[in-house]
């Protein structure tokens, strides 16, 4: 874990991908200022605040589903980022609900013929196996097998769907 977090760093860090959000430096101080309220709260408290908001206000706010789903797959691959380099720790929980965001992507294109393709990357032997396994999108979206609770790799799960067009002309 990064042992000089504090309210500097996060700044210097995270205040790119803020901006993107419209959250300006002297707003995310005067929040944090407010926000914190007693000595276990740290900045990395506030910035797992911070990302759940985004995550929040986006699900609330954003109306158009194509729009709300790429907002939130930037947000949740940040916060996947931020887990595994930062606090040294597997994401797939949060790497589930990145997936689930951009399964739901493919299928708001509307095409019948697009399925997915598991792809997996010399994750684990468990992960392996499930390597190459093709499933429509709306399917894909019920089983979410991706990252498999069995998944055994100390990094965390690498699998992900690989978007294809299915030939019916084979």
């Amino acid at each position: 874990m990064q042992e000089d977090t504090d309210l500097v760093w996060l700044l210097k860090t995270y205040q790119p991908f803020f901006e993107r959000f419209g959250m300006e430096r002297e707003n995310i101080l005067s929040v944090y200022n407010e926000w914190n309220s007693d000595e276990n709260d740290t900045p990395l408290k506030y910035l797992w605040t911070i990302f759940e908001k985004l995550l929040y206000e986006t699900y609330q706010q954003v109306n158009e589903p194509l729009a709300k789903f790429r907002i939130l797959s930037l947000i949740l691959n940040e916060m996947r980022n931020y887990k595994i380099s930062f606090e040294g720790d597997v994401a797939n929980d949060i790497y589930k609900k990145y997936l689930f965001c951009q399964l739901k992507l493919v299928q708001l294109q509307n095409n019948p013929s697009i399925h997915v393709t598991i792809v997996a990357v010399h994750c684990c032997p468990y992960c392996n196996a499930l390597h190459g396994t093709q499933l429509p999108v709306q399917e894909a979206l019920l089983l979410q097998l991706l990252p498999p609770d069995k998944c055994t790799s100390e990094a965390g799960c690498n699998c992900f769907y690989k978007p294809e067009i299915t030939n019916y002309y084979k």
